[in-house]
C-alpha cells in the first residue's frame, strides 16, 4: 500500500490547478490513495481532503505503514533510502516543513538538489515514486 499526502499551496497556486499536476503524475505511477490538507472546498471524486494530518493517520491505524516525510532539511537522502513496502509519503508545501507531525517510527528524507527548496510537492513526489519504482 502506498498513499500520498500533500499540503495545498493555497495563496500561491489555486488548488484546482495544483490538483491537476498531482493527479496526472499519480495516475502515471498507478497511485490511487491520495489525500490533501487542508480542506480547500474544491470537489473532485478522486480527491480526499482533511483538515489535519492526524485525520489521515487515523485512516491507517492498525496498518503497518510508516510515514515518510520529505523535507529539504532532513539528514537522510533519497539516494540511500530503502522504501518500506507500505508507506504514507508526506509532502509539505512552499516554506512549510511537515516534520512537526512525525510519529514514532516515521522517517524523513530529502532529495539532493543544487538549490535547496526548489521543488514543489508534486515534483518531489514524482522523484520519490520514480526512485521507489527503480529500486523495487
Amino acid at each position: 500500500m502506498v498513499t500520498i499526502v500533500g499540503w495545498w499551496d493555497m495563496g500561491y497556486d489555486a488548488p484546482i490547478t495544483e490538483l491537476n499536476r498531482w493527479m496526472y503524475m499519480l495516475k502515471d505511477f498507478d497511485i490511487n490513495l491520495f489525500h490533501m490538507i487542508p480542506v480547500s472546498g474544491i470537489s473532485d471524486p478522486k480527491l480526499d481532503e482533511y483538515a489535519t494530518i492526524q485525520e489521515v493517520f487515523d485512516l491507517y491505524k492498525g496498518i503497518n505503514a510508516p510515514a515518510v516525510f520529505l523535507d529539504e532539511n532532513a539528514t537522510a537522502t533519497l539516494d540511500n533510502f530503502v522504501h518500506p513496502e507500505n508507506a504514507i509519503y508526506v509532502f509539505g508545501k512552499s516554506n512549510y516543513s511537515p516534520l512537526g507531525h512525525m510519529r514514532t517510527g516515521d522517517v524523513s528524507i530529502k532529495i539532493d538538489t543544487p538549490k535547496v527548496g526548489g521543488l514543489w510537492g508534486d515534483q518531489a513526489c514524482s522523484l520519490v515514486l520514480y526512485d521507489r519504482l527503480k529500486k523495487a
